[in-house]
């Protein structure tokens, strides 16, 4: 067993906090920028053919049992009036681009950490209305602020605005970016919380499960370099 007692809040002191802000919907919008808040069920695939996988759905889709990595022929037998488009790289980029340059207005510092995810730095008071209310184009604005980039993840995912790092402590596996077959192998030993991660030894999940999970565990207890870097 490892002990988990106070190491991150050492490995953390004196830093600034982050800021993660998330928007869900961005792939949605920037693949059908004529339909936001329409009554049509949206999608995005990856592949073609029977390869052809949802990737992203919006609320409506979700609605009618869509979720990410159905096959587009069984999403579209949920719901026969499905809007799905094969992704477009450039239209992500692109979206990601705008976003970050928004951001730029409200925080000197910006980081892009994956589709629709943001990690900033927050500067004074009224941030996070002021993000919210200028990135509503892209649909729901999700924000967590934290002492590092888990924490803030973490939080995001509630929209739960500044969290303590005790926020990881119930949290599920996933705020640790595992795979699902990982998360699946861990809770076959009976881990299915960060809190349960961080009590075993890193050393021995390295050897047991990669370096991503001796990764995560490192995440978890605040050993987290990632954050805004513009």
């Amino acid at each position: 067993m490892s002990e988990t007692n106070d190491t991150h809040t050492s490995s953390t002191r004196g830093r600034s906090p982050i800021a993660c802000v998330l928007l869900p919907e961005l792939p949605i919008v920037a693949h059908h920028p004529d339909a936001a808040d329409g009554p049509d069920a949206r999608g995005v695939h990856r592949g073609r053919g029977t390869a052809a996988r949802i990737r992203w759905a919006d609320g409506v889709a979700r609605e009618h049992g869509i979720r990410e990595g159905q096959t587009l022929a069984a999403a579209r037998a949920r719901c026969a009036s499905l809007r799905s488009v094969l992704c477009d790289e450039t239209l992500l980029h692109e979206a990601q681009r705008l976003v970050t340059s928004a951001l730029l207005a409200w925080t000197p510092r910006v980081a892009a950490a994956g589709v629709g995810r943001f990690l900033c730095e927050p500067v004074g008071e009224g941030w996070a209305d002021r993000a919210r209310v200028g990135l509503a184009a892209w649909g729901r604005v999700r924000i967590g602020i934290g002492a590092w980039a888990t924490v803030a993840y973490a939080g995001a995912l509630r929209d739960a605005g500044h969290v303590e790092p005790s926020i990881l402590d119930a949290a599920p596996l996933h705020v640790l970016e595992l795979d699902a077959s990982t998360i699946d192998d861990l809770g076959a030993i009976g881990v299915r919380t960060v809190a349960a991660l961080r009590s075993l030894d890193p050393t021995d999940l390295g050897v047991r499960f990669g370096a991503t999970v001796a990764s995560a565990w490192r995440y978890a207890q605040g050993d987290d370099p990632r954050g805004p870097t513009s």
